[in-house]
C-alpha cells in the first residue's frame, strides 16, 4: 500500500514537472497606440516654474562629443537626434518622457506613441515618445 502512495506521488510531481517544462513561457510585449491629444498636450506644455525646481540630479556618465569628419547628421535638412533605448525598458521611459519635454520646445512634436512596457518587467511603466510612421 505504501508503495502504491509513493508511485502515486511521484506520478504527480513527474506530470507537473513535464507541464511545467512543455509550458511556453510568456512572452514579455510590449504595446503600443497613438497618443492622444491631451497627453501630448501635457506633455509639450510642462510650465516654466516646474521645469525651474527639477533637480538636475547627478550626472552618472559624462556625455562625450562625437567626433565626425562628416557633416552634422541631419534629416530633412533639419539636425537629427539619435536616441537608443529599449521600447519595453521601464527605466528608458523615463529618459523618453524627458527627452520629449526638452525637445519639445525646438518645434512641434507629431507621431507620438503611447505605449506599456512589459508586465514581466521590472516597475511597468506607461510611456510616450515617437513611434514608426
Amino acid at each position: 500500500m505504501a508503495g502504491a502512495a509513493v508511485t502515486a506521488v511521484l506520478a504527480v510531481l513527474v506530470g507537473l514537472v513535464a507541464v511545467k517544462l512543455s509550458a511556453t513561457p510568456a512572452r514579455p510585449v510590449a504595446s503600443e497606440s497613438q497618443a492622444s491629444s491631451a497627453v501630448v498636450r501635457q506633455v509639450i506644455t510642462v510650465p516654466a516654474a516646474v521645469l525651474t525646481r527639477v533637480s538636475p540630479g547627478q550626472e552618472v556618465i559624462p556625455l562625450q562629443t562625437v567626433k565626425t569628419s562628416g557633416p552634422p547628421l541631419t534629416i530633412g535638412g533639419k539636425p537629427a537626434i539619435v536616441f537608443v533605448s529599449e521600447e519595453s525598458c521601464p527605466f528608458c521611459a523615463a529618459e523618453r518622457w524627458s527627452l520629449v519635454v526638452a525637445l519639445s520646445h525646438f518645434g512641434t512634436w507629431s507621431h507620438l506613441g503611447f505605449t506599456t512596457s512589459s508586465a514581466a518587467d521590472v516597475r511597468p511603466r506607461r510611456e510616450i515618445g515617437p513611434t514608426e510612421t
